[in-house]
């Protein structure tokens, strides 16, 4: 497998490396291979082995409450680096986010000593993980935007829009119990809002799939970001 050519086209300081760093990337890296639904990293581990790149597949990265919630914060698709993943080449940061596999998944694994080395003597290895933490940042606050200021029913919309433009379908494979998780509440009020939506038209229920009948009406919902669109 010819990683050189992988991490140059996906490791934004690679060009920046003397080539013995290159070389110590490569030779300090691992190929893992995941079923979907695998979990990569537990929140709760706090050790980090190091930085993730989703070679082929798709992940989602979540946070996890004492009770057991679910929040997802975003998804990792191919060729793109957990943006999360940098925040272990400091130590005194905590990794406390998970992930998981949504598809099979190829993911490479840089191990964090070879990327801390390089974090101490290297600008843009440096400059690539503040701009990382940068990323993060956006990330959270967006989220606790999206909670504070969204209805549950918003954002329900709002997740079936984007898992449609996945698909590449209107026919969703999705559980209710996936689709709390990601939208931050319990699968009870997920089936009752799915319950409305097809009660007016809108979506359409059969067991592990939502299909999508009214896509405009959903965008409608999803855009009234400050009303109570679904009751």
């Amino acid at each position: 497998r010819d990683l050189t050519a992988f991490y140059r086209s996906n490791l934004p300081f690679w060009e920046y490396l003397a080539e013995s760093d290159q070389e110590s990337i490569v030779d300090n890296t691992k190929i893992l291979f995941f079923r979907a639904g695998a979990i990569i990293h537990n929140g709760a581990d706090k050790e980090c082995p190091g930085v993730y790149v989703v070679k082929k597949g798709r992940t989602r990265v979540y946070i996890s409450s004492p009770d057991g919630r679910e929040l997802t914060i975003h998804h990792v698709l191919d060729n793109e680096i957990h943006a999360f993943g940098f925040d272990c080449v400091l130590d005194r940061i905590i990794y406390s986010v998970s992930m998981e596999t949504e598809t099979d998944c190829e993911i490479v694994l840089i191990s964090k000593y070879v990327l801390q080395r390089l974090y101490d003597t290297n600008a843009a290895v440096k400059n690539s993980v503040t701009q990382s933490l940068a990323v993060r940042l956006h990330l959270i606050l967006n989220l606790l935007e999206t909670i504070a200021f969204s209805s549950v029913g918003n954002r329900l919309a709002n997740l079936l829009i984007a898992q449609r433009k996945l698909a590449d379908s209107p026919v969703i494979k999705i559980t209710h119990t996936k689709i709390a998780a990601e939208i931050g509440t319990v699968r009870e009020v997920v089936t009752r809002l799915l319950a409305h939506l097809q009660t007016e038209g809108v979506v359409a229920l059969s067991r592990g799939s939502i299909t999508i009948n009214d896509l405009q009406k959903l965008t409608k919902i999803g855009q009234d970001r400050f009303g109570v669109v679904i009751k």
